[in-house]
């Protein structure tokens, strides 16, 4: 509307100037131009910055549901156990005494585990795993077996699986959270740790698979988080079968904070499943072939 006052009154202008008249009205278009335009650069610059703020903050809040994502589904799997399968590389002597045996593969066989050799087979038997080695796992085999006999891991979940010095039916609030399982659901026991750096106010995370020598160095994948907590539950047999995820984060501009707190409460199911299983074994009759936590699981824990 303004360019349209402008150009009437510059056209205007030219007339009168032709007859004679004044420069008044050319310096008044101006100055109409000056002003008009100076409010619509204004108002732009302020929906442009409005919009940037948004952006950021709507790109924070994504960030903050991923993370809450991650967790989630991890924890979902913490306590998860992959069945194993290997094969004996040497014939098998049975014996009332322990004694080590060669197999193709060790990995994730952990000491506790039970594993049956020759299923289905005459000379079937099922031994508790005392001891692991470079290519060996130790037992009390008590039948003979031949090269190439089949030795399966039919995997229990673990009641540790949440990592946690609970007694039962209690809870109890941190701002980091360890656990174990087949975490990637890909046949592989790893040990995964949140901790929080307040100063940073970033999220870490490590991820180390159980068969490591040593654990992995956290990295951080979350920043601008104000606070995180992870409260454990712990059911009547103390095992931490729910975690409630609370995190909050911020973000900054000019004008305003914006604030984003987001909360779940997450079961993880293998854990509930080894507490009933627990709770099975408990009774007349019942066996026990759950498996213990890791040792590196404790050892990187504490």
């Amino acid at each position: 509307m303004f360019a349209r006052v402008v150009l009437l009154l510059m056209v205007n202008n030219k007339r009168r100037s032709d007859s004679g008249s004044s420069m008044l009205e050319l310096l008044l278009a101006v100055t109409l131009f000056l002003v008009f335009g100076s409010a619509t650069v204004s108002l732009y610059t302020a929906n442009l910055k409005r919009f940037g703020a948004e952006q950021y903050t709507g790109e924070m809040n994504q960030s903050v549901r991923n993370l809450m994502a991650l967790i989630t589904l991890e924890i979902q799997q913490a306590g998860s156990h992959p069945d194993v399968t290997t094969t004996t590389s040497a014939p098998i002597t049975g014996s009332a005494t322990p004694q080590a045996i060669s197999v193709t593969e060790t990995d994730n066989l952990n000491v506790g585990d039970w594993v049956t050799i020759d299923p289905g087979g005459l000379p079937e038997e099922t031994v508790k795993i005392t001891a692991t080695g470079n290519g060996t796992i130790t037992g009390k085999f008590v039948k003979n077996h031949n090269t190439n006999a089949l030795v399966v891991l039919f995997a229990q979940p673990f009641t540790g699986g949440i990592v946690s010095s609970l007694g039962a039916g209690s809870s109890s609030t941190n701002n980091y959270l360890r656990f174990f399982g087949d975490i990637n659901n890909d046949g592989t026991l790893d040990y995964v740790e949140y901790t929080y750096n307040s100063a940073s106010k970033e999220v870490l995370r490590s991820i180390t698979p159980i068969s490591a020598d040593s654990k992995s160095a956290a990295t951080a994948i979350a920043e601008n988080v104000s606070a995180i907590s992870f409260t454990m539950y712990s059911d009547s047999l103390a095992c931490v079968t729910q975690v409630r995820i609370s995190i909050t984060s911020n973000s900054y501009n000019k004008s305003q904070t914006n604030t984003i707190t987001l909360s779940n409460t997450v079961t993880a199911r293998s854990v509930a499943a080894a507490s009933r299983l627990k709770a099975l074994a408990k009774q007349p009759g019942g066996v026990n072939h759950l498996p213990p936590t890791p040792s590196h699981v404790v050892s990187w824990s504490t």
